[in-house]
């Protein structure tokens, strides 16, 4: 008996470990939450960053206020009308530009509830100041799109800006900064369900960038 208790034991630790990561993979089901893609959004990063002397300037991590922001965005912002229409059109998109309609709303929440100082587009702020600075934006890809392949896109259109950040700066009077920053990567998973003659979903991701600066 005791033989057979150890056994069950060892099979229930084993199906948790094994079990307890759906954050791996694209998502499925509604409001699904995905992690790794701040690392994976790294890996490709990492050889641009080094060879512009950049390397270690970036830490790429997942961010839980981040994601919750996301999450809540995604939630009060977006319909079944709007996931048919991301469905429809298979394509990554940054919704930095968008002025006014349901990308715009998306893109502005998401700046009020990550509590964002202005989105990336605007690039990174100039090497004069201490404070802490937050800036992101929100992309959206059909969910057929591998995610690697979202991550390139993703990359490509920030790569100038990841490799000619400041690492130092300067105060008044002369107070020399160093600088460093953190990039974080959300993604909400919303299929779509209300169209009978389209199945598929996409994936909401938001990019953020914070940079924090200290005394040399």
């Amino acid at each position: 008996l005791a033989g057979v208790m150890a056994v069950s034991m060892l099979a229930g630790c084993n199906t948790a470990s094994n079990g307890g990561n759906p954050g791996e993979g694209e998502g499925e089901g509604e409001g699904t939450t995905t992690s790794g893609y701040s690392a994976m959004l790294g890996e490709k990063a990492a050889d641009a960053l080094y060879k512009a002397d950049r390397e270690g300037l970036f830490t790429f991590a997942d961010n839980a206020d981040d994601q919750k922001a996301l999450e809540k965005t995604i939630r009060d912002n977006v319909d079944q009308s709007a996931v048919l229409t991301y469905v429809k059109d298979y394509t990554v998109a940054n919704f930095n530009d968008a002025n006014g309609g349901v990308r715009g709303a998306i893109q502005s929440a998401f700046q009020e509830n990550a509590d964002l100082n202005k989105s990336l587009k605007d690039g990174l702020p100039s090497a004069h100041f201490i404070n802490t600075m937050a800036r992101g934006d929100v992309w959206v890809a059909n969910g057929n799109i591998a995610m690697d392949n979202v991550m390139d896109t993703i990359f490509n259109a920030y790569k100038d800006m990841f490799t000619t950040a400041s690492k130092t700066g300067t105060m008044t009077g002369d107070v020399e900064l160093s600088y460093a920053y953190d990039v974080a990567v959300s993604v909400v998973n919303v299929p779509l369900s209300a169209y009978n003659e389209y199945t598929g979903s996409v994936n909401f991701i938001a990019v953020t960038v914070t940079r924090t600066a200290e005394y040399v």
